[in-house]
């Protein structure tokens, strides 16, 4: 088939992604699957320990999709909605060892718990 100026139609996406985007849906992790993660979570979030709600709870994946890992039930877990945009695309490692970094450079400055922003010096 070809389009208006007589050159080929091109598909919307490639086959290659097409075969991707079905073998994630085949992959899916099943509702039921993710009441059995929260549940064996304790109904905390993974990385915080925080209590999950149905507002604050959000599936993520220890290693994210795009640094190759797989959307599959054993790296999902469930974090707080809070957590999951501090993470990003990092993995559970590298969130984990930044928040060390963070609290390390936190306990070595003169500030209260109260204070919500570090000091400019």
């Amino acid at each position: 088939m070809s389009g208006l100026n007589g050159q080929p139609i091109q598909p919307a996406i490639s086959e290659r992604e097409c075969e991707s985007k079905r073998k994630r849906q085949s992959s899916a992790v099943k509702p039921s699957q993710l009441k059995a993660l929260v549940e064996s979570q304790g109904y905390k979030c993974a990385l915080s320990g925080e209590a999950l709600t149905p507002l604050t709870a959000t599936v993520d994946h220890k290693t994210p999709l795009s640094r190759g890992g797989e959307h599959s039930l054993s790296n999902a877990q469930v974090i707080t909605d809070v957590v999951n945009r501090a993470k990003g695309q990092m993995t559970n490692d590298e969130f984990i060892a930044m928040c060390v970094a963070v609290a390390k450079l936190r306990g070595q400055r003169s500030i209260s718990d109260d204070d919500t922003q570090l000091d400019e010096t």
